[in-house]
């Protein structure tokens, strides 16, 4: 995988200037990368979330299910 041209800081600085109501076209031409690059860091930073997670009904592996005879 190719370094990044891009420090950590200067990524979330970015994406931190987005967030705070640029338009995604002024930060990415600030930065001297694509709006698509600058979408990709997004996604790249926001936390995965499972289908189960979001909805709020998942069992721990280890949990023994109980049933009532």
């Amino acid at each position: 995988m190719s370094r990044s041209k891009h420090t950590e800081a200067q990524i979330i600085a970015a994406l931190k200037q987005v967030g705070a109501g640029r338009t995604t076209d002024d930060v990415a031409r600030e930065c001297g990368v694509s709006k698509h690059t600058i979408y990709g860091w997004k996604a790249g930073a926001e936390p995965k979330r499972s289908p189960e997670t979001a909805s709020g009904s998942v069992q721990s592996a280890g949990a023994p299910v109980s049933s009532s005879l």
